[in-house]
């Protein structure tokens, strides 16, 4: 069985998709919309793997889940210090500072415009 995407529901579609895009580098790759209420838009990483991103407009969509349902998307990052200025000057909310094990794994905990917690993570290797 293969893992396809990681869905996360966002209020603003288009800040969500330029925080992904402009922000941590993903690449747009399919935009579609099944009928007017609902949106999708599917963003990739370098290594291929998917996150879908779902507006939902309609008044009987159901209720938000919270970060109990989801608790971080992993992003794996080459070069992890390199990218904190970056973050810092697009104003990414950091949810403490850039953790690095004795193994050389580093990571850190951001938010995303939509209050998901986002793990940027380097040297490690699943």
């Amino acid at each position: 069985m293969k893992v396809g995407f990681t869905t996360i529901e966002v209020e603003d579609l288009e800040a969500s998709v330029a925080f992904y895009t402009e922000v941590l580098c993903l690449k747009e790759v399919k935009r579609f919309s099944p009928y007017p209420e609902l949106k999708f838009v599917f963003l990739q990483g370098e290594g291929g793997g998917i996150i879908q991103l779902a507006k939902n407009s309609n008044d009987l969509k159901e209720a938000t889940t919270g970060t109990y349902a989801l608790k971080a998307v992993g992003i794996e990052v080459e070069n992890l210090k390199g990218i904190v200025s970056s973050l810092k000057e697009n104003n990414v909310e950091f949810l403490g500072e850039l953790i690095e094990t004795p193994a050389g794994i580093k990571m850190l905990f951001i938010k995303d415009p939509n209050g998901v917690t986002i793990e940027l993570i380097e040297g490690f290797e699943i």
